[in-house]
Parts: C-alpha cells; sequence; structure tokens
C-alpha cells in the first residue's frame, strides 16, 4: 500500500510535468514560426532583441521542466 501510493504521487508528478512540457513546447513552436514570418516586420520595427530574448526565456523554461521530469521519471524507475 505504501509502495503504490508513492508511485502514484510520481506518476502524478510525471504526467503534470509531461503536460507542462507539451504546452511549453507548443508555445516555443508558436513562438518560433511567428518570429520566422514576421522576421522583417521585427527587425524593422527594432524589437527583435527583446523577441530573441522572450523566446530564449520559454526555451529555458522548456529545458528546466524537460529536467524536472526526466528526474522525477527516473525515481519511478
Amino acid at each position: 500500500p505504501i509502495l503504490w501510493f508513492l508511485m502514484e504521487r510520481v506518476n502524478g508528478r510525471v504526467r503534470g510535468l509531461a503536460r507542462s512540457s507539451q504546452q511549453q513546447s507548443e508555445s516555443a513552436l508558436t513562438r518560433l514560426i511567428e518570429g520566422i514570418s514576421g522576421y522583417i516586420d521585427l527587425v524593422a520595427a527594432g524589437r527583435f532583441p527583446r523577441a530573441a530574448d522572450e523566446y530564449a526565456g520559454v526555451l529555458d523554461s522548456l529545458r528546466r521542466t524537460a529536467i524536472k521530469m526526466t528526474i522525477t521519471s527516473s525515481l519511478a524507475a
């Protein structure tokens, strides 16, 4: 019973992290597509550095979530 409870908690955490990772991946891809299609507009408006920094932040958040998910899922193994 105790092992089942612990595994259920770990699996729940992994599922939550996987869901978060998927949402962050979708957000990163959307930003990339929008950035590519609007590159000329971003450069002309002088907003490219800010857009690039925001995209780097999204990717960093995705990386942290993926690391957390990997560590948590390795606990379940």
